[in-house]
């Protein structure tokens, strides 16, 4: 069986601001993806800066 797997890759630049607030601005976006990957039958991964998130 083949796998599909949806993977967001994020660099956070923490010279332009704190890591909280790319989180802040961006957590409903990251939501949207996880459900809609949910609704499709694929798995959402979430990659910031080179580490898993989800």
């Amino acid at each position: 069986m083949d796998k599909k797997i949806i993977q967001l890759n994020i660099e956070l630049d923490e010279e332009i601001c704190s890591i909280m607030d790319y989180y802040e601005i961006f957590m409903q976006r990251m939501l949207m993806c996880k459900r809609a990957s949910e609704i499709l039958g694929i798995k959402f991964k979430l990659m910031a800066n080179g580490n898993k998130i989800c």
